[in-house]
């Protein structure tokens, strides 16, 4: 399955829309967290609108999805999401992949709420690891056959986002847990037994 991702922002933005309208989202919720951060304390934002021990703002549930820590949070996120998620976003196509984003943004923080694995909960990270719960599902149980180069970038965030999960200080162990778990279990609802993905054995890159 060839994806193509478009030479200019206005075609990725008409291709892959959801995931174009994220990483817009998380860019600008980025920049605003740099300048409010200076102009008040740091952390400011993410105390505000992240998930925090002990605040259970509704909003919260929401807001923290879009918020970073840093550049390499916000990049190592936002990276992934603009490789990675297009083609799922057109296999499942556009109604199907928003349903699964806010289906994740408001599940994987209940991990953290119940196990409070972490103080503070903010990012995507949630998102990723339930793409790459997808991705793991149509190669072991759909056998979609992966380009190398996707396959290379599955390999190694998997290995970088779970070894960060486990041995990196003030990480929502539940909450990737929680993301990945929902990714899995959204592929098993929608992706019928034997229903063919695209080909399935067709590549995808």
């Amino acid at each position: 399955m060839n994806i193509k991702y478009g030479s200019t922002l206005k075609e990725f933005r008409t291709l892959y829309p959801v995931t174009f309208y994220i990483i817009a989202i998380n860019t600008c919720t980025f920049i605003i967290t740099v300048i409010f951060n200076w102009i008040y304390d740091d952390g400011y934002v993410q105390t505000s609108f992240g998930i925090t021990s002990g605040r259970y703002e509704p909003w919260r549930f929401i807001t923290y999805a879009f918020l970073h820590n840093g550049i390499q949070h916000y990049l190592g996120n936002n990276l992934f999401l603009y490789i990675m998620t297009p083609p799922i976003e057109y296999i499942l196509g556009r109604r199907k992949f928003l349903i699964f984003i806010l289906i994740n943004i408001v599940v994987t923080p209940m991990g953290d709420f119940l196990f409070w694995s972490t103080d503070s909960l903010v990012g995507s990270s949630g998102i990723c690891f339930g793409i790459m719960a997808i991705y793991y599902y149509l190669m072991i149980s759909k056998r979609v056959v992966l380009s190398k180069q996707t396959v290379i970038i599955l390999v190694i965030w998997s290995f970088l986002g779970w070894g960060s999960t486990f041995l990196m200080e003030h990480i929502s162990i539940s909450g990737h847990i929680t993301g990945f778990v929902w990714g899995i279990l959204f592929s098993l609802m929608v992706f019928r037994k034997n229903e063919s993905i695209h080909h399935s054995k067709s590549h995808m890159n």
